[in-house]
């Protein structure tokens, strides 16, 4: 009974941890998810390549591409040309394309998956 009573608060502990490091992933997800909106509203669709590789048409600058890409690369979603990491902790990523929306499926390491729909662009 006393050991019961000793170990209880570190059970305890342990499980309010392991909700707040599941939490800050979900936080950097939704961050993640809010910069690509974001970066996505300067930009036109172009295609989907092979569900897993999203292209979008950029402005054209002097020696740079026009063409900007967001795939699945180790353990993120980065953006491309460059790398630009914007979630990190991705086991998959799955892009899916519907008329007016582009379906988004991304699992992370712990086993959580997440759906969204992003728009095609603004420009």
């Amino acid at each position: 009974m006393s050991l019961l009573i000793f170990v209880t608060p570190f059970i305890t502990l342990l499980t309010q941890m392991e909700a707040l490091e599941n939490q800050k992933d979900y936080v950097e997800l939704q961050i993640g998810k809010r910069q690509l909106d974001h970066d996505i509203k300067k930009m036109r669709f172009k295609e989907i390549k092979d569900g897993k590789k999203l292209r979008f048409f950029v402005k054209p600058q002097p020696n740079k591409s026009d063409v900007v890409e967001y795939n699945h690369y180790n353990d993120m979603l980065r953006q491309t040309p460059g790398h630009q990491p914007l979630i990190q902790e991705v086991v998959d990523v799955g892009f899916t394309e519907y008329e007016e929306m582009i379906k988004m499926t991304i699992t992370l390491t712990g086993g959580d998956t997440f759906v969204y729909f992003l728009d095609k662009g603004g420009l």
